[in-house]
C-alpha cells in the first residue's frame, strides 16, 4: 500500500513507487504506514531546527495550540539601555540596528532633541542673541554690529535721574519705551539718530534688540544681579503677521515662479483654515493680495506659530 503500482507499457516491466509523504515540514519525521497505506507525520518535539530567520536564536520544533508543529526561536534582544534609539534587529543579517529618535519638528526657531531619561522629544526656543556692545558714533548716533539670526533690530530709550537709576527704587527702575521699530526713522538697520534734548536734569539711555520670525531678544541686562535681564514692558510693534509658520521641510515649498494670490480659507474665528504664506516677511500678505514669486509654504493649523 506505500507504493504506486503499474506496468511500463514499454517493456512490460512493474513499475513499483513509493508514495511521497515528504510535508516540507523539518519538524515531522515522515512516513508511510504499510498497514494502511496513509502517511504519517510523526512530529520531532524539541529537535533543533532552523526558522530562516538570522534575528531568533534557540531553535526549536514546538507544537502549535491548533495541534501542529513549527520551528521557533527565541527573538534576540536588541536593546541597547538607551530611550532615544528605535533597536530592532535586521533579518537577513542578524545584526542589531539602533536609529536614533528622530525630534526635527521643522521648526528652525526650536533646538530639538531626545531626552535620555524619557525618550522623549524636547523642543526648545532658541532665544534671539541680543546685539552688544551699543556704541556712540556721535552725540545724536547710535550704532551696532548686525546680529546674525535677527531680521532687523529695535531700538529703545528710557530716561535716567539726576539721582540715577536706584533713586526710583522700590518701585520700577526702568521707563523705556520703543523708539524706533525696525529702520522706521530709514537712517539705517543697525543705527538710531535721535536729535532732541532729554528733560532737564535728566539723561537718555538707550537699548537695542534683535528681531526674527522666532521672536525678540533680551533689550539689556542690569550690573546686578548676575543674568537678570532688564524687563521689556513696551514692546516695540512686531513687524511679523500675528499667524506664520516655516517651511518644514523641502517639499512642503510650492512652486515659486507661480504668482498665486494668497489664499486664507475657512473660519477666522477658529483658525481652522489653511494660510498660503510668501516669505521673506516683506512679502506676506493675506487674502486676495498678490505679490512678487517666492518661496511658499502650506501650513496647517498644527503648524502655526501665534505672535500676536
Amino acid at each position: 500500500p506505500c507504493t504506486t503500482d503499474r506496468c511500463d507499457p514499454a517493456n512490460g516491466a512493474c513499475l513499483h513507487v513509493p508514495v511521497k509523504c515528504d510535508d516540507q515540514n523539518q519538524c515531522t519525521l515522515d512516513s508511510c504506514d504499510p498497514a494502511s497505506g496513509q502517511c504519517v507525520h510523526q512530529p520531532l518535539l524539541g529537535q533543533t531546527c532552523d526558522d530562516g530567520n538570522a534575528c531568533t536564536q534557540g531553535d526549536k520544533c514546538v507544537q502549535t495550540p491548533t495541534g501542529g508543529v513549527v520551528c521557533q526561536g527565541s527573538p534576540l534582544s536588541c536593546d541597547d539601555g538607551n530611550l532615544c534609539t528605535l533597536d530592532e534587529c535586521d533579518p537577513h543579517t542578524g545584526a542589531c540596528l539602533h536609529v536614533p529618535v528622530n525630534c526635527d519638528d521643522g521648526n528652525s526657531c526650536t533646538a530639538d532633541a531626545c531626552d535620555p531619561a524619557t525618550g522623549l522629544c524636547v523642543h526648545r526656543p532658541i532665544p534671539v542673541q541680543e546685539p552688544e556692545p551699543i556704541k556712540f558714533r556721535d552725540e545724536t548716533t547710535i550704532l551696532w554690529a548686525p546680529t546674525p539670526d535677527a531680521s532687523h533690530w529695535n531700538t529703545y530709550r528710557g530716561t535716567i535721574p539726576a539721582k540715577l537709576l536706584a533713586s526710583r527704587l522700590p518701585g520700577a527702575v526702568y521707563d523705556q519705551a520703543c523708539f524706533e521699530s525696525d529702520d522706521s526713522f530709514g537712517d539705517g538697520p543697525t543705527i538710531c539718530t535721535d536729535a532732541s534734548n532729554p528733560p532737564l536734569g535728566m539723561a537718555f539711555y538707550y537699548l537695542v534688540s534683535g528681531e526674527s520670525v522666532c521672536g525678540e531678544s533680551d533689550i539689556g541686562h542690569p550690573s546686578a544681579p548676575p543674568g537678570a535681564v532688564i524687563p521689556n514692558t513696551s514692546p516695540c510693534p512686531n513687524v511679523y503677521p500675528a499667524w506664520t509658520c516655516p517651511c518644514r521641510t523641502r517639499a512642503d515649498r510650492t512652486d515659486p515662479t507661480s504668482n498665486t494670490p494668497d489664499r486664507y480659507s475657512g473660519s477666522s474665528g477658529n483658525r481652522s483654515a489653511r494660510y498660503r504664506k510668501f516669505g521673506p516677511p516683506s512679502a506676506w500678505s493675506r487674502a486676495d493680495q498678490t505679490r512678487t514669486p517666492a518661496p511658499r509654504c502650506i501650513c496647517s493649523r498644527s503648524d502655526w506659530v501665534n505672535r500676536q
